[in-house]
């Protein structure tokens, strides 16, 4: 009966020997793998806003003077400063289309207007009290400014020409984040 027992626990010894043995060689074997950057997409951050016509087209006027009238038509100081992240974030996704298509004076130009609203919202925010605050729609521009603070810095190491404009944008976009 000893022998059995014995030959019992030998076999389980065995076992446990070459399971953890082989485990852990299999585990000791892989190779590291480096993990990609991940890519930064201004569609899936911004989604449904698209630059549409930028800076240099022939219609592109007559955008900008929809969008003032269409700032004229908000009421409401703190929802004046949600149209202001509206227009930097539309600003900002114009200037990486200009990046791209190779127009880098104009997507300096605009992100001149993104520097601009972004002023103006935080003249306008300094001006709000807290309880003119309402909860949601805090939340959407602290989202809004977050997705720009995670699109800046790819827009920013693709675009050595414009580094300092780019650096300057997020900066003031990161300080509105924190006064809201």
């Amino acid at each position: 009966m000893f022998k059995n027992t014995w030959k019992k626990v030998m076999a389980l010894l065995a076992a446990l020997v070459l399971v953890t043995g082989v485990g852990s060689s299999l585990v000791f074997a892989q190779e590291e793998i480096a993990e990609p950057a991940l890519e930064v997409s201004s569609f899936e951050l911004f989604w449904p806003v698209v630059a549409g016509r930028t800076k240099g087209d022939s219609l592109y006027p007559i955008k900008m003077l929809k969008e003032k009238l269409r700032g004229a038509l908000i009421f409401g100081s703190f929802k004046k400063v949600e149209y202001d992240v509206f227009l930097t974030t539309k600003r900002v996704i114009e200037a990486e289309a200009l990046f791209n298509s190779g127009k880098q004076e104009l997507a300096n130009e605009t992100l001149d207007l993104a520097l601009d609203r972004l002023e103006a919202a935080q003249n306008r925010l300094g001006k709000i009290a807290a309880a003119d605050k309402a909860g949601t729609i805090v939340d959407e521009v602290n989202n809004k400014l977050n997705n720009l603070e995670v699109f800046l810095p790819r827009l920013i190491s693709q675009n050595e020409a414009s580094k300092d404009k780019l650096q300057e944008v997020l900066e003031r976009i990161q300080n509105l984040n924190q006064n809201i």
